[in-house]
């Protein structure tokens, strides 16, 4: 990969990086870590990207190991980035399954994909593009509900706390300084945040 950058060299390393974890055949937890952590040297693009993220959202919605879910989520972050900044790129349905396992019920899948929710928008800043926008619509009542979730028991949650200090960072963050949702988009969710800052 270091000598030959281009699109269609890196999307044949990502075939081969991700042919084993997608039908099931790798040895265990640390070989897809060793997988999943190749992936981070390979830089974004449209075309690269949009394989990743298709590719990977649902191996990460069905990891079952802690290291390898934290390893792929940190991996797929750049590359999230990348779409959301590029309007069109994004691949359809992307935004709503990460809404989706944002409120999984299992708290590492829960905490994976609301950190790299909550980092792409991070990244993106006010949400000047229009897919890092429509993006944004799709997760907020996810980052909603899980900060209204958090915030009548944020120490003791079974997740920790770190969903609500994403939601509360994107809340006042992105969302305010794109000047585009007003407040929040559910009456409760001032109500919510300052409970849930209040109680740190």
């Amino acid at each position: 990969m270091e000598t030959n950058h281009s699109d269609a060299s890196v999307e044949l390393a990502v075939v081969e990086l991700l042919s084993l974890p997608k039908n099931g055949k790798t040895v265990g937890p640390d070989h897809r870590i060793t997988l999943y952590s190749m992936l981070a040297f390979l830089n974004p693009s449209s075309p690269v990207s949009t394989s990743i993220i298709q590719t990977t959202l649902p191996l990460l919605a069905k990891e079952t190991h802690d290291a390898a879910t934290s390893v792929l989520a940190s991996a797929m972050l750049p590359h999230l980035v990348c779409l959301l900044r590029d309007d069109e790129a994004s691949p359809p349905h992307t935004a709503t399954l990460i809404a989706k396992e944002m409120n999984n019920s299992k708290p590492v899948i829960r905490r994976a994909f609301c950190s790299l929710a909550g980092g792409a928008l991070w990244e993106n800043g006010d949400l000047s593009t229009k897919g890092s926008l429509a993006f944004a619509k799709v997760v907020l009542p996810s980052f909603e509900n899980n900060l209204k979730t958090i915030s009548s028991n944020p120490l003791n949650s079974s997740g920790g706390p770190l969903e609500g200090y994403i939601a509360t960072a994107v809340l006042l963050g992105p969302f305010c300084r794109s000047g585009k949702f007003g407040m929040f988009r559910r009456p409760n969710s001032e109500q919510s945040l300052g409970h849930f800052l209040n109680s740190l």
